[in-house]
């Protein structure tokens, strides 16, 4: 296999020989390797990590005699997060630490959650191994894109936590098979400045995104976003980024119907700006959803319009995504139709 896949990344990096990372890792999944020999290394090691990590500089050794300057990346991703207790990254080593299972309302080192501080504990003990720490994060919630999720006051105390660490690359994934999930393009052009620059005052890029990219609604739009953030702070609840958001929420019926009063006087107020309007439509969808889902039973004239509502944005956007899973995103828009029909 070391002979195979050693083959198979030169021929790669010969293909490309501009190209500097190349990724050797594991599969998406949980199956990792149980035969004896793999056992009594990650037995010795105390994690996976250290069958993963003595392959992947064996493939990196035999890179730097041809590519010297080409650097191999492998993940520390679910049962490989663990760093191993002995075996060291090689130089030419990347080596992207996955925050997968943490807790996201709260940046990871200031949150009680047991999977953040188990986050921190490993992030330091790879930071002190390697000087090619790099991150994979999360920014949405991928059973919902549109359920709300509000983690936007996290994002800026998260970068500061992987620069402290001398982190040296970070890849956030939102919701990437579609546009307008929960604040998407909020949370893009924040990170995209704070990956730049973590110290950025965050109020000021606040306004400076609502202004422009909401117009004259920006002010109710900002009344929303920091009613929605404060329930989930002044109740303690978590975001994971599997939640079912939308049936175990803290924020109530009665918000998310006062929610969607808001965004249509948004809608209003930019009725005459048709990009102002187009976004502010899009960026209602959250909303809209969130309440479609809390509608008690007996509201049918409600879910017809609402679904209906829902639907034609659908259309004018084109390419909006409800959920990672196809088969939900398939079957809410089922739903909807149905609902939608007289």
């Amino acid at each position: 296999m070391l002979k195979i896949v050693t083959e198979r990344i030169l021929e790669r990096i010969r293909q490309d020989p501009t190209a500097k990372l190349f990724s050797v890792s594991q599969n998406d999944c949980q199956n990792f390797c149980t035969c004896a020999a793999c056992q009594a290394i990650d037995t010795r090691e105390g994690s996976h990590a250290g069958t993963m990590i003595a392959f992947v500089n064996q493939v990196a050794e035999a890179v730097e005699r041809e590519f010297p300057d080409v650097w191999i990346e492998t993940l520390a991703y679910q049962y490989t997060r663990v760093p191993p207790k002995t075996i060291r990254p090689r130089p030419n080593v990347v080596v992207r630490l996955c925050s997968i299972e943490c807790e996201f309302s709260k940046p990871f080192d200031r949150s009680a959650a047991g999977q953040n501080r188990k986050f921190v504990e490993e992030m330091n003990r790879w930071s002190a191994m390697t000087d090619k720490l790099h991150i994979w994060d999360y920014t949405t919630d991928f059973r919902d894109y549109l359920g709300p999720f509000p983690n936007v006051l996290a994002l800026q105390g998260n970068v500061r936590f992987f620069r402290d660490h001398h982190v040296v690359g970070v890849f956030e994934e939102g919701a990437y098979q579609g546009r307008h999930g929960d604040f998407a393009e909020l949370k893009a052009w924040l990170l995209a400045k704070w990956l730049w620059n973590p110290d950025l005052p965050a109020e000021t890029l606040l306004n400076d995104f609502f202004t422009g990219y909401y117009g004259a609604a920006a002010p109710l739009v900002r009344r929303y976003f920091d009613e929605l953030h404060a329930f989930y702070q002044k109740s303690g609840a978590t975001l994971s980024i599997y939640d079912d958001v939308l049936r175990q929420p803290p924020a109530t019926a009665d918000f998310y119907l006062h929610a969607v009063e808001l965004w249509r006087q948004g809608e209003e107020a930019v009725k005459d700006s048709p990009a102002h309007s187009y976004n502010v439509r899009m960026g209602a969808i959250p909303a809209l959803f969130a309440h479609l889902s809390r509608l008690p039973a007996g509201s049918q004239d409600e879910r017809r319009a609402l679904a209906a509502d829902l639907l034609a944005r659908f259309g004018e956007a084109k390419d909006i995504w409800i959920s990672e899973s196809g088969e939900i995103h398939k079957n809410t828009l089922a739903q909807w139709a149905k609902w939608s029909q007289p």
